[in-house]
């Protein structure tokens, strides 16, 4: 009720939020499978193809990181 005055995010912010949150689940997915889980294999090619896409380029280009499996700690190289 307290948004209903409020100007809506713009289409392409949408876009980048919708993008961002399904990343993050997929991460947390694959964090949570074994490396050997062949469904794990599969779903990792299905990213690197879907990295090339035109539709997704752009967003992958500007969030190269928001799908690295490491923890944050270990793959942080500006320290």
């Amino acid at each position: 009720v307290q948004y209903e005055a409020a100007t809506p995010l713009p289409p392409p912010a949408w876009n980048e939020l919708s993008f961002l949150g399904w990343k993050m689940s997929v991460r947390r997915w694959l964090r949570l499978q074994d490396p050997d889980c062949p469904l794990r294999s599969s779903v990792l090619e299905v990213l690197r193809t879907l990295r090339v896409q035109a539709p997704y380029r752009p967003l992958w280009t500007k969030y190269p990181y928001t799908l690295l499996l490491a923890p944050t700690s270990e793959t942080d190289q500006r320290h």
